[in-house]
């Protein structure tokens, strides 16, 4: 019965931190190296300096799932199963220490944006893991006063009780007004929808980064939330590795 059984949820491999992960794009990238090292296993995250939010716990997640097939992580004195190193690993030893510093952070960071070549852009997706208010308040503040390149489609993805609540407190209207679209109930990998003509694309989700160039067949840029929106500004891809 696999996860439903005590005894299958005890940690594999322990995956040591050895720089710092903070930014939602940190744990996007960690998740995207951890997927590649442990594939479907259960690794065990040991050294982060702070509590991760919801938001950066479902990029961890959904960049693991990407990568690998990670259904299950522990994350030391955050997660529920695992209050110390011995209660995420239970009776067991992990098969292997694996070591993420900056070298892993800045080799993560190249793997996702190794599909990209052109830095012209023709579209920025945001929302994979759908946006919450506090990221559709932040996108709307970094849109306020400016429009989006003509070039460039910028689509942000989120629920439709989040988009409910931004069109309520005026966020929605700040989106639209820089040429932007606020959508709801899927993403461009799910719908295989993106911008006609679409070759070159940004996104702060490493999950879509995976997936948009095997699904859509268009380069994929990844970055931060403020470098995308830069992107679909500017339509020009100006990310650097952090």
């Amino acid at each position: 019965m696999g996860y439903h059984l005590d005894s299958q949820r005890f940690g594999t491999q322990l995956i040591e931190l050895e720089c710092e992960v903070e930014t939602i794009a940190d744990w996007g990238q960690l998740g995207y190296f951890m997927g590649g090292q442990v594939e479907e296993n259960i690794p065990v995250i040991d050294g982060a300096t702070s509590r991760p939010d919801l938001i950066r716990h479902k990029h961890l997640g959904a960049a693991a799932a990407s990568s690998g097939g990670v259904e299950m992580y522990h994350l030391v004195g955050a997660t529920p199963e695992a209050d110390s190193l011995e209660m995420a690993f239970g009776p067991n030893k992990p098969v292997a220490t694996i070591s993420y510093g900056q070298v892993q952070k800045r080799q993560a960071y190249e793997d996702l944006n190794s599909n990209g070549s052109d830095t012209d852009l023709d579209y920025v997706m945001l929302g994979c893991p759908r946006y919450n208010i506090e990221q559709v308040w932040m996108a709307a503040r970094l849109l306020e006063g400016k429009r989006i390149s003509e070039r460039c489609g910028l689509w942000i993805f989120t629920s439709r009780s989040i988009k409910d609540i931004a069109e309520r407190n005026g966020l929605s209207e700040i989106i639209k007004q820089s040429g932007a679209v606020l959508m709801t109930d899927t993403c461009s990998a799910m719908a295989l929808s993106v911008p006609k003509g679409c070759k070159v694309a940004a996104t702060d989700s490493a999950k879509q980064t995976h997936y948009l160039p095997s699904m859509l067949g268009i380069q994929t840029w990844f970055g931060t939330t403020a470098e995308c929106i830069d992107g679909a500004i500017s339509g020009i891809w100006r990310g650097e590795a952090p």
